[in-house]
């Protein structure tokens, strides 16, 4: 489009286009174009807009076919108030955007930490409780079983005692091999779970010899039991024609050398059956002081009796398949047996120290049996000596077999403490169905010191207090001083049960874990997606930003600042007007005549805005006429 040159104050049209060279006249073509008064609508332009100031020597054209609306650009510029708001909110609530930002994501940490802690806090109390629930459980089944081991041990023990009582009653004498024994002396040990099952008769001083004699003619018992028990051991040598001590000499009790002198009681028939048939006739009255204390006191009480811990290798490695046709010294001697069990035992023997015994009485008669389940009140030293206990069962067993094949298997660190009560001490650990030894002493976790289970009077099935004659020292200790600790007057068991940590991890299972990793995971995956979607809309603002900048860069360039705001302030006000109308018209949406009386209400002033006029010092304007 070409310009002609003008000059100041006057008017020409050049090529269709009318050109104005005052304000005047350009005031007066506004005001016709656009009906607009030129009072209070329109606004001076500071001198900071002197971007588009315009003198009257500057050339405004306008087109005559032009019709250049208010209403028509507030409508094309909706979008660009929309931008301008998100600019403005973002620039003034930045600061508390990211505020929340960090607050939310503080408050989603202290969630993931809280649920944490709460579920770790029931998951240990859960396992808590079913861990004391699980060691109550199983420490009364190792109470109750071990107990019960026990007492079927003494009962084995009793029940062979009457079946050498019927053999003595046929026999019509105390001198007997009793028939069987290998099969009845098998069942009891194996009801006792015992290493060796054996009985000793009484025998006087004046008939030492007859039962020397009577031995050494009856000895095929001892083929029958290898035999029995399949025994790789086929010529298990003679017995010794002398009863004798371990000392290996014949014994002749003098008045003041045992408790009551005149009486032995050798070792007799034995299941298993001994592999070197030196052990048979081993006097045990004479051999420990112990066993005849033990002696004494059940044939005085006419009661079974139960030992203190011992080492009885002695009387148990000749029950196992071991080399044969050694002398009694190579015997003791390469099963490391060189002290009597009256001495005190150095630490190399303590590891050996796990036995004790059942001493059963064996009565001359079958009264016996029932005059021993009443009990004795009082009993005199001839009484004793004319005793119809002529003889005893005794069961050799280890500790460790009560406690075995008692708990499921895969639970493991039950530890038992055996003691009893006359200075040894062992400890156990129950595993599953087998058990562990683990040394002389208490030997438990001292931090489970509170959580015991006590069994006191384990295996005391006599009262033994009622035994109140002479006791001669035992290792230069006397009876009194020895049991001074005991309400029996005699060795007195305990048995105690503690968890270990083996036990406890059991039940600190993963579980909890688990959980918390589940949590993390969980909430990880929240903060990623949470991320995602701050970044998705920061991406959004950035590009709203820019197009905001765009379009007030564009704006700014073709309007001064004051019709910059006229125009945001009606686009607004355009955009209440519609949501209104939108709200009415869904209260009136189901009739069709109020429907449209409410949009044509809100809709006809719509479009009728202001025209973009406002007063200029001076300018020039294009007019375009087609």
């Amino acid at each position: 489009m070409d310009s002609a040159p003008s000059t100041p104050g006057s008017s020409h049209e050049n090529g269709g286009a009318k050109l104005y060279k005052t304000n005047k006249e350009l005031l007066a073509y506004m005001s016709q174009a656009f009906n607009v008064n030129r009072g209070d609508d329109f606004e001076e332009r500071g001198s900071d807009d002197s971007s588009l100031d315009l003198d009257d020597d500057d050339d405004l054209s306008v087109g005559s076919s032009s019709s250049f609306s208010v209403s028509s650009y507030a409508t094309s510029v909706q979008d660009t108030k929309t931008v301008g708001d998100e600019t403005r909110m973002l620039t003034e609530e930045g600061g508390l955007v990211k505020r929340s930002k960090v607050a939310i994501f503080m408050g989603i940490m202290a969630l993931a930490c809280t649920s944490a802690l709460v579920t770790t806090y029931f998951v240990r109390k859960n396992e808590a409780t079913t861990y004391n629930e699980r060691f109550v459980s199983f420490s009364g089944d190792v109470s109750e079983k071990s107990q019960k081991a026990l007492r079927q041990a003494f009962t084995a023990t009793q029940q062979l005692s009457r079946t050498i009582t019927d053999a003595i009653v046929s026999a019509d004498n105390y001198f007997v091999a009793v028939p069987l024994f290998e099969i009845y002396g098998g069942e009891a040990k194996e009801a006792a779970q015992a290493e060796v099952i054996f009985w000793t008769p009484r025998i006087a001083e004046a008939r030492l010899s007859d039962w020397e004699s009577f031995a050494a003619e009856n000895q095929q018992w001892i083929l029958d039991g290898l035999v029995n028990e399949n025994s790789t051991v086929n010529d298990p040598g003679s017995i010794p024609t002398k009863v004798y001590t371990r000392n290996g000499s014949h014994v002749h009790h003098a008045k003041d050398d045992i408790h009551i002198h005149g009486y032995h009681f050798p070792v007799w028939q034995m299941v298993g059956a001994p592999r070197n048939a030196s052990i048979v006739n081993l006097d045990l009255m004479a051999d420990s002081s112990r066993m005849e204390h033990d002696m004494i006191d059940a044939t005085l009480l006419r009661q079974p009796l139960l030992s203190s811990i011992q080492d009885l290798q002695y009387l148990t490695t000749h029950a196992h398949d071991t080399p044969v046709n050694t002398s009694q010294e190579e015997w003791l001697d390469e099963n490391n047996i060189t002290i009597g069990l009256d001495k005190y035992y150095p630490q190399m023997y303590l590891e050996q120290m796990q036995q004790s015994y059942i001493l059963q009485p064996v009565f001359a008669s079958r009264d016996g049996y029932f005059f021993s389940n009443a009990g004795v009140a009082t009993v005199t030293r001839s009484q004793t000596l004319e005793s119809d206990v002529v003889g005893f069962a005794v069961a050799v067993f280890r500790w460790d077999s009560l406690f075995a094949d008692i708990l499921p298997s895969g639970v493991s660190g039950m530890v038992v403490v055996v003691s009893d009560g006359c200075g040894t001490t062992l400890s156990y650990q129950i595993d599953g169905k087998t058990v562990q030894y683990l040394g002389f002493g208490d030997l438990h976790d001292p931090m489970f010191e509170e959580e015991v289970v006590n069994i006191t009077d384990f295996g005391n099935l006599a009262d033994f207090s009622v035994v109140t004659h002479f006791h001669r020292e035992i290792n230069g200790t006397s009876y009194d001083e020895r049991h001074a600790g005991t309400k029996k007057g005699h060795c007195q068991f305990t048995v105690q049960i503690y968890p270990s940590e083996e036990f406890v991890d059991i039940y600190n299972s993963d579980t909890q874990t688990l959980y918390i990793a589940v949590i993390v995971v969980i909430f990880v995956v929240v903060i990623f997606l949470l991320c995602m979607y701050d970044l998705m809309v920061i991406a959004r603002q950035r590009k709203i930003i820019h197009i905001a900048k765009q379009t007030n860069t564009l704006i700014s360039s073709l309007f001064p600042k004051a019709v910059q705001k006229r125009i945001l302030e009606d686009a607004e006000k355009n955009e209440k007007l519609k949501l209104l109308s939108a709200d009415e018209y869904d209260q009136v949406l189901g009739d069709d005549s109020k429907a449209k009386s409410v949009m044509e209400e809100h809709m006809k002033g719509q479009y009728q805005t202001k025209a973009i006029a406002d007063y200029f010092p001076s300018a020039t304007i294009f007019v375009s006429m087609g």
